[in-house]
């Protein structure tokens, strides 16, 4: 998603993100839950796991708005929600959980030359 607009990916590729068994449970269970909600109001069924109160996808900006107001209030350094993938990396890391895997990403997309993967 990209200024409010969903399309595709900058590469034109369809991407893959590895859930785990749990995750994927819990996603599909809010889903479901979501959908019948929406049923038995007289609705039909939003295709966004984490809709806005409108039905369409979460606006990035409401959704930082909230994050550092979440940081605020915890007493918290502010900094970005997209950090967080390198939080949860570092943590992942520290307790032994992952290897390094080699990716086709390289540094100019962003991820450097490795990116961690479950194994």
């Amino acid at each position: 998603m990209s200024r409010g607009e969903v399309g595709p990916t900058k590469t034109d590729e369809i991407r893959t993100v590895d859930l785990t068994p749990r995750l994927a449970a819990a996603l599909n269970d809010l889903q479901a839950q979501t959908e019948a909600d929406a049923l038995l109001e007289g609705n039909d069924p939003c295709p966004w796991i984490f809709p806005s109160t409108a039905g369409t996808p979460l606006d990035p900006s409401a959704v930082a708005k909230v994050f550092r107001a979440t940081l605020r209030a915890a007493g918290l350094p502010r900094f970005r929600l997209y950090d967080l993938r390198h939080t949860f990396a570092t943590h992942l890391l520290s307790q032994g959980a992952i290897g390094w895997k080699r990716s086709a990403w390289g540094p100019r997309r962003g991820f450097g030359a490795h990116v961690v993967a479950m194994w």
